[in-house]
Formats: structure tokens, C-alpha cells, sequence
């Protein structure tokens, strides 16, 4: 199963996000779902790496990636 936790600051904004698994759509290296979702996150972690105005953490593996602002 993927799983995609999102985090909030004290204040209730954006602070990151936390993704794991697989879709099982179909077999590991074939998933056109987790290849959609894999991309749409690493968009997302480009992005904030180039926009944010402060540092990120982040952290991937396969299978998993962690973005912290």
C-alpha cells in the first residue's frame, strides 16, 4: 500500500511530507501509479528545494522519501 503522510507546522501550515510504499497497481519497475506519484513528489521536493525561502530536509531511498521544510 502507498502511504502519503503530510505535516503541519504549530500554526497549521505546509511543513512536509512522508511517503512510503507501492500502489500494487501492478508488478515493482512496472507501476505506472507509482511512477506518477514518484514523479508529482520529486516535482515537488525540486521545487521547494529551488523556492523555499529556508533549508529542506530531505531523505529518499526506494520506496521512500521524507521532505521536511
Amino acid at each position: 500500500m502507498l502511504e502519503i503522510t503530510f505535516y503541519r507546522d504549530g500554526v497549521g501550515r505546509f511543513a512536509g511530507f512522508a511517503a512510503r510504499g507501492h500502489a500494487d497497481f501492478a508488478e515493482y519497475g512496472q507501476d505506472i501509479v507509482c511512477a506518477a506519484v514518484s514523479a508529482i513528489l520529486q516535482a515537488t521536493r525540486l521545487g521547494l528545494e529551488h523556492y523555499a525561502a529556508g533549508e529542506i530536509e530531505a531523505t529518499q531511498e526506494p520506496g521512500a522519501m521524507r521532505v521536511i521544510v
